[in-house]
């Protein structure tokens, strides 16, 4: 569901028989902290297994 720009995070439901699941959200830029004591826009990505 993450290449819908609306849905960030979700929760995926288990049922039998399965035994795991992956939900991935949407790609977002967020600032980051840099190694060099900067900052820095990056893509983030939510992910929930």
């Amino acid at each position: 569901m993450g290449e819908h720009e609306s849905i960030h995070n979700f929760a995926g439901i288990i049922t039998r028989p399965q035994s795991s699941h992956l939900a991935i959200g949407h790609t977002e830029k967020k600032l980051v902290p840099s190694g060099d004591g900067g900052f820095c826009v990056t893509d983030v990505r939510g992910l929930e297994v």
